[in-house]
């Protein structure tokens, strides 16, 4: 069972643009293609799909990032409304039950990101 994220104090106190502030969330899963097919299956299930690689449900996103490490897929968890960390969160918990059914990442390592300023006016 894979451990839950637990937010930092510092990393929740970042709010710089109020709530045009984009929070994110960096999740490592180990365990080689088997890890890429979960992460695949996992952004297969979300509500929305773009052609540029990012599914989105409810107030958050995900989108895989490149990894230099051939046994680690990366995805960013990221807030995309006004609700941030709320909707941030409710993504992880998503990922988590996921991961809780899945049996090929054999670790998550998390890492938190520096906000981003939404260019959405």
């Amino acid at each position: 069972m894979q451990e839950s994220f637990r937010p930092s104090e510092s990393w929740l106190s970042q709010w710089p643009w109020q709530e045009a502030t984009i929070v994110r969330l960096l999740a490592e899963c180990y365990g080689g293609q088997g890890a890429r097919k979960a992460t695949e299956d996992f952004m297969a299930s979300l509500s929305y799909q773009s052609n540029d690689g990012v599914a989105c449900r409810g107030g958050y996103c995900v989108k895989v990032v490149e990894s230099d490490q051939p046994e680690v897929t990366s995805l960013e968890f990221y807030s995309s409304g006004e609700d941030g960390f709320s909707s941030l969160l409710f993504g992880l918990e998503d990922f988590e039950d996921f991961l809780g059914r899945r049996a090929e990442i054999s670790e998550v390592k998390w890492r938190e990101l520096a906000p981003q300023k939404s260019s959405i006016k």
